[in-house]
């Protein structure tokens, strides 16, 4: 599917921006993980995408907090997830351990990226909960991509060696 080779493309950017220093963008960020969605949402609904949320204004120097935008960043991410989850329960043509190992990367950068905003005083804890939220929806994720439904049929040659195993105690000879 065209949609998802572009998402795999635009994942290495996105976890590039996301293991960026705490003083990088945010807005530049949320922007980021509004395409993500948007070319998820795409690849689900084989039509155009339209994000369900408008990108925010960058935080004015008077604020002290970046909770409005890492919630939105947060809520796309969730977006992201959502749709992984849905992709990877029906049989699909991508292969699953890159998408597996992504979301094992993803899921590092969200977890460190989220627990240094908050170490520096940068997001408040309802906007770490979110952090750890995102966190529990990615291995969510993980775990779909973890089992093996890329093939929609099963071949009679692996169910005769799986017949065979329980026949010798699980030895294939």
């Amino acid at each position: 599917m065209p949609a998802a080779r572009t998402l795999f493309a635009l994942l290495p950017a996105f976890l590039a921006l996301s293991a960026a220093t705490v003083p990088d963008d945010l807005a530049q960020l949320n922007a980021s993980c509004q395409a993500v969605a948007g070319i998820l949402n795409a690849s689900l609904n084989n039509s155009t995408a339209v994000p369900s949320t408008q990108p925010s204004a960058a935080p004015s120097p008077t604020t002290s907090t970046y909770d409005a935008p890492y919630f939105v960043y947060a809520d796309s991410m969730l977006d992201l997830s959502e749709a992984l989850i849905r992709r990877g329960q029906v049989p699909h043509a991508e292969p699953n351990l890159p998408v597996y190992t992504a979301l094992q990367g993803l899921y590092n950068v969200i977890q460190s990226y989220g627990f240094q905003l908050d170490n520096t005083g940068r997001i408040s804890r309802s906007a770490l909960i979110r952090t750890l939220t995102v966190g529990n929806s990615i291995v969510d994720a993980e775990s779909v991509w973890a089992r093996n439904l890329s093939a929609a049929v099963i071949s009679a040659d692996s169910d005769n060696q799986r017949k065979r195993a329980r026949r010798t105690a699980g030895y294939v000879a």
